[in-house]
């Protein structure tokens, strides 16, 4: 095993000078990893997260680790963590809360002690037993490649089984824990490793060879792929908020690539066929929501914007009132008529003797009226809104001032001929405001 780990060894030479991080918990995988890793005289420190799941047995294992550690003069950094109150206050299961709690504090500990590298101990098993996890849920090319290792996360021991990991520990007497949740079938990890696998050994013995065989041709296909979508993406910003369907009818591979913008900001597969169906079809106003953000079919485009979450129904700017922060930054003030520049972006003026304070600012509903400036009319604020082809998103998040149960300005639209400056007018408030 010592001359097979030399092979990855050859391909990272960095790592001799390289300062590394091991994420460890005391099963015989990491336990190994590490003992390979001393074998070179890497600069190795330790990792590991308790998450009081097992009770004595968690407690147990900490305490193996901080002996084996000291036994080697070997930093260990150590987190106790509340996995059951994290899973629950942030409604996840508690593999899902784990994974989430060890990666997190693993970045933490990446930057804080400028370690170059985080490296795991996951193996041909694991990365098999993924691909099989992610087909029974639905998946692409790249949740079939199994297992692979990143920029910054290198995983070591992805071309050895288990069997091969177990005999080697055997043979090199080295000690590790066993945690006994890993023979709990319930676990869909462990249904694949307890149950259904092995049988499917049975059959093929040279399945862990034919398995490594099927994910490195589908990474490769993968990689042709990432290549193609690069190309699509090239004239599209990383931090895009607007894309043409123009821009999409020249991509070669349109689902893949809109996935590359999209699932970061939440949004699935399903999402974007959906997304593309109604881009198709020319479904203007047609809406998509993920947790954070909103896409918008609009005319010939598609806008990404960022769910707004409502602070307050209605907001009051008493006569006293010199700014606020929410919904967005706003400045009040009283000036002379004089001081009036009608050319500056972002302001409104108003015949303060008009207003009738304190005035009620709000979102824009379904029957507003206002009386535009240098109307004799009143108009609906959804017609204005469509007469001055405000895009969908921002409609959404267009506001209205209102003088007691008048509506005097929709905000960077339009100001109300009953509230407007005149010759006679002694002061005025002015508002300004940032977007």
């Amino acid at each position: 095993m010592r001359q097979k780990f030399e092979t990855f060894f050859k391909k990272h030479p960095q790592l001799k000078e390289a300062k590394l991080l091991l994420a460890i918990s005391g099963g015989v995988d990491s336990m190994v990893l590490w003992e390979l890793l001393v074998g070179h005289s890497l600069n190795v420190d330790l990792a590991h997260v308790n998450f009081q799941l097992r009770g004595e047995e968690s407690e147990k294992d900490q305490a193996f680790l901080e002996k084996e550690a000291k036994k080697r003069k070997t930093k260990l950094h150590l987190l106790r963590a509340d996995t059951k109150n994290y899973a629950a206050t942030k409604k996840l299961s508690t593999q899902i809360a784990a994974r989430q709690i060890r990666y997190n504090w693993f970045e933490e500990l990446m930057q804080v002690h400028s370690y170059d590298y985080l490296l795991t101990a996951h193996h041909l098993d694991d990365s098999i037993e993924t691909f099989f996890i992610n087909l029974d849920r639905g998946t692409g090319l790249k949740g079939l490649s199994g297992i692979q290792s990143k920029e910054k996360v290198l995983r070591p021991l992805l071309e050895f089984t288990k069997n091969e990991i177990i005999s080697f520990a055997e043979v090199q007497n080295i000690p590790f824990r066993e945690d006994a949740s890993n023979a709990d079938s319930n676990y869909l990890r462990n249904w694949f490793r307890n149950e259904l696998l092995p049988l499917w050994k049975e059959k093929n013995p040279a399945f862990e060879q034919t398995m490594k065989t099927n994910i490195q041709r589908l990474k490769e296909t993968q990689k042709v792929i990432d290549e193609m979508v690069i190309a699509d993406l090239r004239e599209i910003p990383s931090e895009v908020s607007c894309i043409s369907f123009e821009q999409i009818r020249k991509m070669k591979l349109p689902k893949q690539s809109l996935m590359q913008i999209f699932e970061p900001l939440g949004f699935n597969f399903t999402k974007v066929e959906q997304l593309l169906d109604a881009v198709e079809k020319a479904e203007s106003g047609k809406v998509f929501f993920s947790e954070s953000y909103q896409i918008t079919v609009d005319r010939e485009q598609i806008l990404i914007t960022e769910v707004q979450k409502d602070n307050a129904d209605e907001l009051l700017i008493d006569r006293s009132e010199t700014q606020l922060t929410l919904p967005f930054k706003m400045q009040f003030s009283f000036i002379n008529k004089s001081q009036i520049n009608w050319n500056q972006k972002g302001v409104e003026y108003f015949d303060a003797e008009k207003l009738q304070f304190p005035l009620k600012l709000r979102k824009w509903q379904n029957g507003d009226r206002i009386k535009p400036l240098g109307m004799q009319g009143s108009k609906l604020v959804s017609d204005l809104l469509i007469d001055e082809k405000v895009p969908l998103p921002q409609k959404s998040q267009t506001y209205v001032l209102l003088s007691g149960e008048q509506l005097i300005a929709v905000l960077g639209l339009r100001i109300s001929e009953n509230a407007k400056v005149t010759d006679q007018t002694k002061s005025v408030w002015q508002i300004q405001w940032e977007d």
